[in-house]
């Protein structure tokens, strides 16, 4: 009988978290580094004890793009049809 992976009996729902020594020496293999800012904003963090909540909250403040709202496909085709007409009207 072939042996596989078995289950653990009581899974448990919590991950493995790393620091940031280790962290930055699993990233220096695929040539990822923070910038000097982004480094001074993670000692900041630490520096102010900020909850991993509050971290990414500051951090996709200051860093994150802001997104348009979606578009639904009622409008997306209107605008494509407009575009075309847009178009033919230009080669015409």
């Amino acid at each position: 009988m072939k042996q596989g992976l078995r289950k653990p009996s009581n899974p448990t729902t919590r991950g493995f978290t790393i620091g940031r020594v280790r962290f930055a020496k699993i990233s220096a293999v695929e040539n990822i580094r923070l910038t000097p800012a982004m480094d001074a904003d993670f000692r900041e963090f630490d520096r102010q004890v900020l909850s991993p909540e509050e971290r990414r909250r500051v951090i996709a403040e200051k860093y994150g793009k802001v997104r348009q709202p979606r578009r639904g496909t009622t409008q997306f085709l209107q605008d494509a049809r407009a575009n075309l007409s847009e178009r033919e009207e230009s080669k015409g």
